[in-house]
């Protein structure tokens, strides 16, 4: 039977036996089957875009891209499992999928001066590889709904709405010290005190650095009107949250 051949007769057959587990049933050929994994994986990968669309805007370190190939490769994977489960231990192919998926995540994640980054992109990684795992194994329904359900929390958490009310900005101020450029700071970021407070001799001058919380969203502008105005003030860095 050609592609061609093979192709229609897949397309007459119900939805519900394209997703089910019983391929080896000797009513399909083997181009039917081959392509039932190739929909399987392609599913897998398309869930997996729709998760990295929302890394994406956010500008994080895992996207569309490294999304849809984590969700095509557990789909794989867990194909290639289910398909050796009678010979030897096939099935211990998909077991390895979670931890094997937790380098990967863990290659995302950094701490740097209190602001822990990466930790939701590598649980979005995670929850990719489970969604591919369910396509894999033929429970596409239950993957695209676990799919929606996680993008919704998470454009939900991150909307303006919440964050206006729950999120606090952190800013790296580093400046010549004095008390007054430390009162001057305190009293424009509207914080109550300074964290990670260091200090340290540069020359003739005593340099501090600090974190301040705020829950005022500054923009660089004002940054730079705040550093014009007062020379004291060498450097503001903004810390972004996840």
């Amino acid at each position: 039977m050609n592609l061609l051949a093979t192709a229609k007769s897949l397309s007459e057959l119900p939805i519900g036996i394209l997703f089910g587990h019983d391929l080896g049933n000797p009513a399909y050929t083997g181009w039917e089957v081959q392509l039932i994994f190739l929909l399987r994986i392609l599913i897998a990968g398309g869930l997996g875009i729709i998760i990295g669309i929302e890394r994406n805007r956010r500008q994080k370190e895992a996207g569309m891209a490294t999304h849809f190939i984590v969700g095509c490769a557990a789909a794989l994977f867990t194909i290639i499992s289910m398909s050796l489960k009678d010979i030897g231990d096939g099935e211990r192919i998909a077991a390895q999928i979670v931890s094997g998926i937790s380098f990967l995540g863990a290659g995302v994640i950094f701490f740097r001066r209190e602001n822990l980054r990466g930790l939701t992109t590598a649980a979005g990684v995670w929850a990719t590889a489970a969604i591919g795992m369910a396509v894999g194994a033929g429970m596409p329904i239950v993957a695209s709904v676990a799919t929606v359900l996680i993008l919704c929390i998470q454009m939900f958490l991150h909307s303006k709405v919440v964050l206006r009310k729950s999120r606090k900005h952190m800013l790296f101020v580093k400046f010549v010290y004095s008390n007054e450029t430390k009162n001057l700071l305190i009293d424009h970021f509207g914080c109550d005190n300074f964290h990670r407070f260091k200090i340290y001799k540069d020359g003739e001058q005593m340099i501090a650095e600090a974190v301040i919380y705020t829950k005022q969203n500054f923009f660089a502008n004002e940054l730079c009107d705040l550093m014009y105005l007062h020379p004291d003030v060498l450097s503001v860095e903004r810390l972004e949250d996840l």
